[in-house]
Protein backbone atom coordinates (compact mmCIF):
# COMPACT_ATOMS: atom_id res chain seq x y z
CA UNK A 1 0.00 0.00 0.00
CA UNK A 2 3.11 1.80 0.65
CA UNK A 3 4.15 1.77 -2.26
CA UNK A 4 0.70 2.38 -4.68
CA UNK A 5 1.10 5.74 -2.30
CA UNK A 6 4.64 6.37 -3.16
CA UNK A 7 3.82 5.79 -7.12
CA UNK A 8 1.10 8.00 -7.32
CA UNK A 9 2.79 11.46 -6.79
CA UNK A 10 4.65 10.38 -9.91
CA UNK A 11 2.38 8.84 -11.99
CA UNK A 12 0.25 12.37 -11.48
CA UNK A 13 3.75 14.35 -12.32
CA UNK A 14 3.75 12.02 -15.14
CA UNK A 15 0.01 13.11 -16.12
CA UNK A 16 0.44 16.79 -15.17
CA UNK A 17 3.63 17.07 -17.45
CA UNK A 18 1.80 15.68 -20.38
CA UNK A 19 -0.98 18.41 -20.47
CA UNK A 20 1.70 21.02 -20.13
CA UNK A 21 3.38 19.96 -23.37
CA UNK A 22 0.12 18.88 -25.08
CA UNK A 23 -1.20 23.06 -24.14
CA UNK A 24 2.30 24.32 -25.74
CA UNK A 25 4.14 24.79 -22.18
CA UNK A 26 0.96 27.35 -20.99
CA UNK A 27 1.45 29.11 -24.54
CA UNK A 28 -0.99 29.20 -27.50
CA UNK A 29 -1.40 26.01 -27.56
CA UNK A 30 0.13 25.39 -30.64
CA UNK A 31 2.45 22.45 -29.33
CA UNK A 32 5.61 24.60 -29.37
CA UNK A 33 7.80 25.58 -27.02
CA UNK A 34 8.78 29.66 -26.77
CA UNK A 35 11.91 29.08 -29.62
CA UNK A 36 9.63 26.51 -31.65
CA UNK A 37 6.89 29.32 -31.83
CA UNK A 38 9.27 31.94 -32.33
CA UNK A 39 10.84 29.40 -35.75
CA UNK A 40 7.57 28.48 -36.62
CA UNK A 41 5.72 31.98 -36.83
CA UNK A 42 8.60 33.22 -38.64
CA UNK A 43 8.34 29.87 -40.93
CA UNK A 44 4.57 30.79 -41.45
CA UNK A 45 5.32 34.18 -41.85
CA UNK A 46 7.54 33.17 -45.35
CA UNK A 47 5.06 30.59 -46.09
CA UNK A 48 2.12 33.34 -45.51
CA UNK A 49 3.70 35.75 -47.36
CA UNK A 50 5.11 33.74 -50.14
CA UNK A 51 1.18 32.30 -50.58
CA UNK A 52 -0.11 35.82 -50.57
CA UNK A 53 2.59 36.91 -53.22
CA UNK A 54 1.48 33.75 -55.38
CA UNK A 55 -2.22 34.01 -54.49
CA UNK A 56 -1.58 37.97 -55.87
CA UNK A 57 0.07 37.20 -58.75
CA UNK A 58 -2.81 34.34 -58.92
CA UNK A 59 -5.73 37.01 -58.69
CA UNK A 60 -3.63 39.51 -60.78
CA UNK A 61 -3.59 37.30 -63.58
CA UNK A 62 -7.42 36.34 -63.14
CA UNK A 63 -8.50 40.07 -63.20
CA UNK A 64 -6.45 40.85 -66.42
CA UNK A 65 -7.74 38.12 -67.84
CA UNK A 66 -11.25 38.76 -66.56
CA UNK A 67 -10.83 42.65 -67.45
CA UNK A 68 -9.38 42.25 -70.72
CA UNK A 69 -11.81 39.73 -72.31
CA UNK A 70 -13.56 41.32 -75.22
CA UNK A 71 -16.92 41.52 -74.75
CA UNK A 72 -16.69 40.83 -71.38
CA UNK A 73 -15.48 42.37 -67.64
CA UNK A 74 -14.97 45.86 -66.60
CA UNK A 75 -13.04 47.26 -69.73
CA UNK A 76 -14.42 49.56 -72.14
CA UNK A 77 -13.95 51.70 -75.40
CA UNK A 78 -14.03 55.51 -74.94
CA UNK A 79 -14.76 57.44 -77.85
CA UNK A 80 -15.88 61.05 -78.63
CA UNK A 81 -18.90 61.48 -80.69
CA UNK A 82 -21.05 64.73 -82.03
CA UNK A 83 -23.81 65.72 -80.46
CA UNK A 84 -25.74 67.98 -82.11
CA UNK A 85 -25.29 70.97 -80.41
CA UNK A 86 -23.02 72.69 -82.50
CA UNK A 87 -19.49 71.86 -82.72
CA UNK A 88 -20.06 71.01 -79.15
CA UNK A 89 -19.30 67.06 -78.30
CA UNK A 90 -20.19 64.40 -75.59
CA UNK A 91 -17.47 61.69 -73.94
CA UNK A 92 -19.22 57.96 -73.95
CA UNK A 93 -17.92 54.61 -73.86
CA UNK A 94 -19.22 51.39 -74.63
CA UNK A 95 -18.38 47.67 -73.56
CA UNK A 96 -16.50 45.89 -76.33
CA UNK A 97 -19.35 43.93 -77.00
CA UNK A 98 -21.74 46.71 -78.09
CA UNK A 99 -23.86 47.21 -74.84
CA UNK A 100 -23.86 49.52 -71.72
CA UNK A 101 -23.49 52.48 -74.19
CA UNK A 102 -22.98 55.91 -72.06
CA UNK A 103 -21.95 59.38 -70.97
CA UNK A 104 -19.21 59.82 -69.50
CA UNK A 105 -19.03 63.57 -70.29
CA UNK A 106 -21.60 65.57 -71.37
CA UNK A 107 -21.82 68.65 -73.87
CA UNK A 108 -17.96 69.15 -74.19
CA UNK A 109 -17.19 73.00 -75.52
CA UNK A 110 -16.13 72.70 -79.39
CA UNK A 111 -13.50 74.87 -78.72
CA UNK A 112 -11.60 71.83 -77.81
CA UNK A 113 -10.43 70.38 -80.65
CA UNK A 114 -8.75 66.75 -79.35
CA UNK A 115 -8.21 64.94 -76.17
CA UNK A 116 -6.40 62.44 -74.49
CA UNK A 117 -6.62 61.07 -70.87
CA UNK A 118 -3.38 61.10 -68.01
CA UNK A 119 -3.18 57.88 -67.62
CA UNK A 120 -1.63 58.76 -64.08
CA UNK A 121 -4.30 60.65 -63.18
CA UNK A 122 -7.98 59.42 -64.10
CA UNK A 123 -9.47 62.40 -64.37
CA UNK A 124 -7.21 64.92 -65.88
CA UNK A 125 -7.30 65.17 -69.28
CA UNK A 126 -4.54 67.16 -71.66
CA UNK A 127 -6.30 68.79 -74.82
CA UNK A 128 -5.75 71.21 -78.09
CA UNK A 129 -8.41 74.52 -77.51
CA UNK A 130 -9.19 77.59 -79.27
CA UNK A 131 -10.23 79.85 -76.20
CA UNK A 132 -10.50 82.73 -78.09
CA UNK A 133 -12.41 81.58 -81.04
CA UNK A 134 -9.35 83.06 -83.04
CA UNK A 135 -8.70 79.97 -84.65
CA UNK A 136 -5.10 79.24 -82.80
CA UNK A 137 -5.08 76.58 -80.64
CA UNK A 138 -2.93 76.04 -77.16
CA UNK A 139 -2.38 73.02 -75.02
CA UNK A 140 -4.17 72.99 -71.56
CA UNK A 141 -4.33 70.27 -68.77
CA UNK A 142 -7.28 70.15 -66.04
CA UNK A 143 -9.41 68.00 -64.36
CA UNK A 144 -12.35 66.96 -65.92
CA UNK A 145 -12.31 68.06 -69.86
CA UNK A 146 -13.11 71.81 -69.76
CA UNK A 147 -11.15 75.29 -70.32
CA UNK A 148 -12.70 76.86 -66.80
CA UNK A 149 -9.64 76.06 -64.60
CA UNK A 150 -7.27 74.65 -67.04
CA UNK A 151 -3.68 74.91 -66.42
CA UNK A 152 -2.04 76.70 -69.81
CA UNK A 153 0.61 74.38 -71.42
CA UNK A 154 1.48 76.03 -74.42
CA UNK A 155 -0.05 79.36 -75.39
CA UNK A 156 -2.18 79.40 -78.51
CA UNK A 157 0.17 79.36 -81.08
CA UNK A 158 -0.71 76.38 -83.47
CA UNK A 159 -3.29 76.40 -86.44
CA UNK A 160 -3.52 73.19 -86.09
CA UNK A 161 -3.07 70.00 -83.23
CA UNK A 162 -3.09 67.18 -85.35
CA UNK A 163 -2.79 64.46 -82.45
CA UNK A 164 -2.22 64.24 -78.69
CA UNK A 165 -1.06 61.78 -76.13
CA UNK A 166 0.12 61.47 -72.49
CA UNK A 167 3.10 59.79 -71.49
CA UNK A 168 2.10 56.66 -69.44
CA UNK A 169 3.76 58.04 -66.24
CA UNK A 170 1.96 60.80 -66.98
CA UNK A 171 5.12 63.72 -67.08
CA UNK A 172 5.15 64.77 -70.96
CA UNK A 173 2.32 65.49 -73.56
CA UNK A 174 3.24 64.27 -76.53
CA UNK A 175 1.69 66.07 -79.70
CA UNK A 176 1.97 67.44 -83.44
CA UNK A 177 0.98 70.49 -84.42
CA UNK A 178 1.48 73.26 -86.98
CA UNK A 179 3.07 76.58 -85.83
CA UNK A 180 3.63 80.14 -87.87
CA UNK A 181 6.16 78.12 -89.84
CA UNK A 182 3.18 76.17 -91.79
CA UNK A 183 4.97 73.02 -90.73
CA UNK A 184 3.37 70.06 -89.09
CA UNK A 185 5.85 69.21 -86.11
CA UNK A 186 6.30 66.52 -83.35
CA UNK A 187 6.38 68.14 -79.97
CA UNK A 188 7.30 67.29 -76.12
CA UNK A 189 5.78 69.03 -73.54
CA UNK A 190 6.38 68.56 -69.69
CA UNK A 191 3.20 68.68 -67.91
CA UNK A 192 4.75 71.07 -65.15
CA UNK A 193 4.96 73.44 -67.82
CA UNK A 194 8.28 75.13 -69.43
CA UNK A 195 9.01 75.12 -73.17
CA UNK A 196 8.08 72.47 -75.85
CA UNK A 197 10.71 70.63 -77.38
CA UNK A 198 10.60 70.46 -81.50
CA UNK A 199 11.13 66.80 -82.82
CA UNK A 200 11.08 67.47 -86.52
CA UNK A 201 8.05 67.20 -89.21
CA UNK A 202 5.63 64.72 -88.01
CA UNK A 203 1.64 64.58 -89.22
CA UNK A 204 0.64 61.91 -86.06
CA UNK A 205 2.66 60.30 -82.95
CA UNK A 206 1.94 58.08 -80.58
CA UNK A 207 3.89 57.24 -77.41
CA UNK A 208 4.63 54.02 -76.50
CA UNK A 209 2.59 52.89 -72.61
CA UNK A 210 5.95 50.66 -72.33
CA UNK A 211 8.86 53.31 -71.97
CA UNK A 212 7.76 56.83 -72.15
CA UNK A 213 10.05 57.45 -74.30
CA UNK A 214 9.56 55.65 -77.63
CA UNK A 215 7.74 57.42 -80.21
CA UNK A 216 6.27 56.76 -83.37
CA UNK A 217 5.03 59.08 -85.84
CA UNK A 218 3.96 59.95 -89.58
CA UNK A 219 6.57 61.93 -91.85
CA UNK A 220 7.61 62.08 -95.28
CA UNK A 221 10.46 60.26 -95.65
CA UNK A 222 13.51 61.58 -97.70
CA UNK A 223 12.60 59.53 -100.77
CA UNK A 224 8.99 60.85 -101.61
CA UNK A 225 7.88 63.82 -100.12
CA UNK A 226 4.26 63.22 -101.14
CA UNK A 227 3.26 60.38 -98.46
CA UNK A 228 4.46 59.67 -95.28
CA UNK A 229 6.04 56.90 -93.84
CA UNK A 230 6.29 55.05 -90.10
CA UNK A 231 8.96 56.17 -87.95
CA UNK A 232 10.06 55.42 -84.53
CA UNK A 233 12.65 57.81 -82.81
CA UNK A 234 13.24 58.26 -78.78
CA UNK A 235 12.73 61.34 -76.98
CA UNK A 236 15.32 60.74 -74.77
CA UNK A 237 18.04 60.97 -77.56
CA UNK A 238 16.50 64.55 -78.49
CA UNK A 239 16.03 66.29 -81.21
CA UNK A 240 19.21 65.48 -83.17
CA UNK A 241 18.76 61.39 -82.28
CA UNK A 242 18.47 58.90 -84.99
CA UNK A 243 15.18 58.11 -86.63
CA UNK A 244 14.49 54.44 -87.26
CA UNK A 245 11.69 54.19 -90.93
CA UNK A 246 9.59 51.41 -90.23
CA UNK A 247 7.78 51.66 -93.35
CA UNK A 248 8.49 51.60 -97.06
CA UNK A 249 5.78 51.05 -99.00
CA UNK A 250 4.57 53.64 -101.77
CA UNK A 251 1.29 54.79 -100.14
CA UNK A 252 -0.03 57.05 -97.34
CA UNK A 253 0.43 56.06 -93.65
CA UNK A 254 -1.47 57.50 -90.70
CA UNK A 255 -2.75 56.83 -87.17
CA UNK A 256 0.15 54.97 -85.57
CA UNK A 257 -1.31 52.96 -82.42
CA UNK A 258 1.25 51.47 -79.86
CA UNK A 259 0.25 48.04 -77.87
CA UNK A 260 0.51 48.15 -73.94
CA UNK A 261 3.54 46.40 -73.86
CA UNK A 262 5.18 48.32 -76.67
CA UNK A 263 6.35 45.62 -78.82
CA UNK A 264 3.41 46.00 -81.65
CA UNK A 265 2.30 49.09 -83.89
CA UNK A 266 -0.79 49.51 -85.77
CA UNK A 267 -1.71 51.88 -88.46
CA UNK A 268 -2.81 52.39 -91.51
CA UNK A 269 -1.73 52.16 -95.24
CA UNK A 270 -3.63 54.38 -97.60
CA UNK A 271 -3.88 53.05 -100.84
CA UNK A 272 -5.32 54.28 -104.09
CA UNK A 273 -8.97 52.52 -103.89
CA UNK A 274 -8.70 51.10 -100.22
CA UNK A 275 -7.00 50.96 -96.98
CA UNK A 276 -5.37 48.59 -95.24
CA UNK A 277 -5.21 48.31 -91.34
CA UNK A 278 -1.58 46.57 -90.22
CA UNK A 279 -0.29 45.60 -87.06
CA UNK A 280 3.15 45.34 -87.41
CA UNK A 281 5.91 43.58 -85.10
CA UNK A 282 8.49 45.96 -84.51
CA UNK A 283 11.49 43.46 -83.20
CA UNK A 284 11.16 41.22 -86.33
CA UNK A 285 9.83 43.99 -88.91
CA UNK A 286 6.54 41.89 -89.91
CA UNK A 287 3.19 43.54 -90.78
CA UNK A 288 -0.81 41.23 -90.49
CA UNK A 289 -3.13 42.75 -92.59
CA UNK A 290 -6.43 43.10 -91.00
CA UNK A 291 -9.58 42.30 -93.00
CA UNK A 292 -11.59 45.94 -94.04
CA UNK A 293 -14.12 44.34 -96.26
CA UNK A 294 -16.16 47.77 -95.85
CA UNK A 295 -12.85 49.14 -96.83
CA UNK A 296 -13.81 52.12 -94.11
CA UNK A 297 -11.61 55.18 -93.54
CA UNK A 298 -10.16 55.31 -90.81
CA UNK A 299 -10.06 57.79 -87.96
CA UNK A 300 -8.38 56.41 -84.87
CA UNK A 301 -7.39 52.86 -83.34
CA UNK A 302 -6.26 51.71 -80.25
CA UNK A 303 -4.83 47.86 -78.60
CA UNK A 304 -6.98 46.62 -76.02
CA UNK A 305 -5.15 45.74 -72.87
CA UNK A 306 -3.94 42.47 -74.09
CA UNK A 307 -3.20 43.30 -77.53
CA UNK A 308 -5.51 40.45 -78.78
CA UNK A 309 -8.15 43.15 -80.60
CA UNK A 310 -8.53 46.76 -81.58
CA UNK A 311 -11.09 49.31 -81.07
CA UNK A 312 -11.49 51.15 -84.68
CA UNK A 313 -12.86 54.89 -85.21
CA UNK A 314 -14.10 54.53 -88.32
CA UNK A 315 -16.28 56.39 -91.44
CA UNK A 316 -18.53 53.88 -93.75
CA UNK A 317 -19.66 55.92 -96.72
CA UNK A 318 -20.85 58.85 -93.86
CA UNK A 319 -21.82 56.55 -91.30
CA UNK A 320 -19.86 56.76 -88.29
CA UNK A 321 -18.72 53.52 -86.57
CA UNK A 322 -16.69 51.81 -83.83
CA UNK A 323 -15.56 48.79 -84.73
CA UNK A 324 -13.83 45.63 -82.77
CA UNK A 325 -11.60 43.50 -84.55
CA UNK A 326 -8.74 40.89 -83.53
CA UNK A 327 -5.13 41.66 -84.15
CA UNK A 328 -4.06 38.22 -85.78
CA UNK A 329 -5.97 38.97 -89.03
CA UNK A 330 -8.14 36.18 -88.94
CA UNK A 331 -11.55 37.73 -88.22
CA UNK A 332 -13.48 40.79 -90.01
CA UNK A 333 -13.73 43.60 -87.77
CA UNK A 334 -17.18 43.46 -85.48
CA UNK A 335 -19.56 46.80 -85.36
CA UNK A 336 -20.70 47.76 -82.01
CA UNK A 337 -21.60 50.82 -83.03
CA UNK A 338 -23.15 52.85 -86.03
CA UNK A 339 -24.28 56.50 -86.08
CA UNK A 340 -25.06 58.53 -88.94
CA UNK A 341 -22.44 61.52 -89.72
CA UNK A 342 -20.84 60.59 -86.79
CA UNK A 343 -17.36 61.06 -87.47
CA UNK A 344 -16.13 59.40 -83.41
CA UNK A 345 -12.34 58.88 -84.23
CA UNK A 346 -11.89 62.82 -84.88
CA UNK A 347 -12.41 63.19 -80.92
CA UNK A 348 -10.15 60.17 -80.18
CA UNK A 349 -10.53 56.83 -78.92
CA UNK A 350 -8.90 54.81 -76.23
CA UNK A 351 -9.72 51.81 -73.49
CA UNK A 352 -9.88 51.79 -70.08
CA UNK A 353 -10.43 49.83 -66.85
CA UNK A 354 -13.63 49.70 -64.28
CA UNK A 355 -11.31 52.48 -62.29
CA UNK A 356 -11.64 55.06 -65.08
CA UNK A 357 -8.14 54.69 -65.82
CA UNK A 358 -6.86 54.76 -69.69
CA UNK A 359 -4.94 51.48 -70.31
CA UNK A 360 -3.09 49.38 -72.74
CA UNK A 361 0.37 50.08 -71.11
CA UNK A 362 2.40 48.42 -68.41
CA UNK A 363 -0.01 49.42 -65.72
CA UNK A 364 -2.84 51.48 -68.43
CA UNK A 365 -2.35 52.92 -71.36
CA UNK A 366 -1.14 56.48 -72.89
CA UNK A 367 -4.42 57.54 -74.49
CA UNK A 368 -4.45 59.05 -78.13
CA UNK A 369 -6.39 61.31 -79.70
CA UNK A 370 -5.64 61.50 -83.29
CA UNK A 371 -6.82 64.02 -86.50
CA UNK A 372 -5.95 63.65 -89.99
CA UNK A 373 -3.97 66.31 -92.21
CA UNK A 374 -7.36 68.46 -91.62
CA UNK A 375 -8.60 70.22 -88.76
CA UNK A 376 -12.24 68.96 -87.99
CA UNK A 377 -15.33 71.21 -89.11
CA UNK A 378 -17.67 72.18 -86.67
Amino acid sequence: MQNHRNILPALLFVILALLVIGCGGGGDGSGTSTDSTTATASGTATATATASATATTATSATTATTATSAGTGSTSIVYGTPNGQGSNFDVKQISPSGTNNVTLIPNVSGSILIFAVNPALPTEYVFAADPNGSGLYGIYRSVGLTLTGATTLVAPVYTEVTSIAVTQNGSKAVYTAVDGSGVDTLFAEPLTGGSPTGYGVADGAAVSPADNDTVAYVAPSAANADIDQVFLRTLSAGPAGPANQLTTVAANHVLPAFSRDGLKLAFWEEQATSNRLLVFTIAIQTSVALPNPNNVFPQGEAFSPDGARLAIAADNNGTGQILNQTTDGTSPPAVILSATGALFGNYGIFWRDASGRAIGGSSGMSSVSRLRKHRRTP
